[in-house]
Order: structure tokens, then C-alpha cells, then sequence
């Protein structure tokens, strides 16, 4: 799994057209390349740069603000927080239980 850095944009729901294009123009004054999941109606953007652009997207935020964007969340991701595969009951089941 590749750690990347993730935008996590909110905006209006009907909105998320106008919330890529500001990641994208935030992008581009970073000279950074992005890659935007924005469907319809779902009220956030994610964007996502190569992990070693992302102290440039953070100088480029300075100087260039987001007009449809509500909250901006920068971080790495995705990370894992369990395997969903595995059975969380059997290591209680197999622990013996001691009176």
C-alpha cells in the first residue's frame, strides 16, 4: 500500500465540481500534480499528491485560498486500521479464563 497525502475538502453538497477545481488550482500553484475524487452530491473532495509535494501544497495554500472549499483536512493516508478479515472474537474465545 502507498502512503500518500490526502486532501480532505468540504464544501455544499452540489458543490464538489467547484471544490476540485479549487484543490486543482491550490495544485497548480504548487506545481504539484493531483488527483481529485469529487462525485455529486456527496458534500467532500478528496485530492490526492505524491507524498513529497506535500510541504509544497502547504506554502501554496498560504497564498492561494479555496473560494468553495469549507474545511480543509491535509494528511497521509490511506492507513489501515484493522484487517477486516481477521476474527476479532477467537483470540478472546482461546484465552483461558482463570477463577
Amino acid at each position: 500500500m502507498t502512503v500518500e497525502t490526502a486532501l480532505l475538502a468540504h464544501c455544499r453538497a452540489g458543490f464538489e465540481p467547484e471544490a476540485a477545481a479549487d484543490l486543482a488550482r491550490i495544485a497548480a500553484a504548487a506545481r504539484a500534480g493531483i488527483d481529485v475524487d469529487a462525485p455529486p452530491g456527496r458534500g467532500f473532495v478528496v485530492g490526492r499528491v505524491a507524498p513529497f509535494e506535500r510541504t509544497r501544497i502547504g506554502k501554496a495554500l498560504a497564498g492561494t485560498a479555496p473560494i468553495f472549499v469549507r474545511s480543509l483536512f491535509v494528511g497521509s493516508g490511506p492507513h489501515p486500521l484493522f484487517d477486516p478479515r481477521a476474527s476479532r472474537a477467537a483470540p478472546i474465545a482461546s484465552r483461558r479464563w482463570s477463577r
